[in-house]
């Protein structure tokens, strides 16, 4: 059955290949990207199947722009949406200052999935949907400090790319929990090492060619992708868990935080996105 889902930074990488491959078993996919050249590239690709295509241009740096695009997405598809993935993500070299004066990736990487979820639950409890959020095993090197959020200390990007990472899985356990009476599941996935060009934007060439080296390696794009298809497709027994790599349950870093940390990384989230509300 055909299924709407909404993708975040679907326009290159492991979004890129969840559009296509979604499309290709056409489903009607709402693809949020910033860059519309790379929007129109997207299009074009889909070929046959981009009369199910929707694309909206959004900029993650300005939550305000992000809460309007995702207004209208409310209003467009108000019969409900199956399916949000939250995959788009941000890693600059330099600690940088979103439009909202939020630590960039902070803001980005967790800040906005976080937001999109909210808006979107009454959607989602429709079609009975899930959210999938990109994680990584990164987040198993990540420290939490409730003092420092946005990791104003010391900053380093793999500190600060590690740490939202950990956020994602906080907040995928949390929402589960704030939303347990709504028939809408969150899940993370960490898609392994993936070649990517992630890190090749917005930082040194130094980093981007330590980044280019790393991931050569790395599985492609369209075979990471594989675990979200999984779950959205029902092939994965997810019973309770909520992590998952190469279409199984994965071990999170429970250790890494407390059920008190949830909640102050909840709280505080929530202060951030008020304080940058117009309403």
């Amino acid at each position: 059955m055909s299924k709407s889902i909404v993708v975040t930074g679907a326009t290159s990488g492991v979004g890129k290949a969840l559009c296509l491959a979604l499309l290709q078993a056409n489903n009607e996919v709402i693809a949020l990207g910033r860059n519309p050249q790379k929007l129109n590239a997207l299009e074009h690709e889909a070929g046959d199947y981009k009369q199910n295509l929707h694309l909206y241009r959004a900029d993650f740096n300005d939550l305000s722009n992000v809460r309007s695009v995702t207004n209208t997405i409310i209003e467009t598809f108000d019969s409900g949406i199956d399916v949000l993935i939250n995959n788009a993500a941000t890693v600059p070299k330099k600690r940088t200052l979103s439009q909202d004066n939020i630590e960039m990736q902070f803001q980005v990487n967790h800040l906005v999935p976080f937001m999109m979820s909210d808006m979107l639950v009454s959607l989602l409890e429709k079609k009975e949907g899930i959210i999938i959020t990109t994680s990584s095993n990164a987040h198993k090197k990540a420290k939490f400090d409730a003092n420092d959020l946005e990791v104003e200390k010391k900053y380093h990007v793999l500190r600060a790319y590690a740490r939202t990472k950990l956020y994602n899985i906080m907040f995928t356990l949390s929402f589960n929990e704030y939303h347990k009476s709504k028939n809408v599941k969150a899940y993370a996935v960490h898609p392994g090492v993936v070649n990517t060009s992630i890190g090749t934007k917005d930082t040194s060439k130094l980093y981007a060619f330590l980044w280019r080296w790393y991931t050569k390696r790395g599985i492609s794009p369209k075979e990471a992708s594989q675990t979200f298809i999984d779950i959205i497709n029902k092939k994965i027994t997810t019973n309770d868990a909520i992590y998952f790599y190469q279409s199984s349950n994965h071990d999170y870093a429970a250790e890494k935080f407390s059920y008190q940390d949830r909640e102050m990384l909840w709280d505080y989230s929530l202060y951030k996105i008020k304080e940058n509300s117009a309403e």
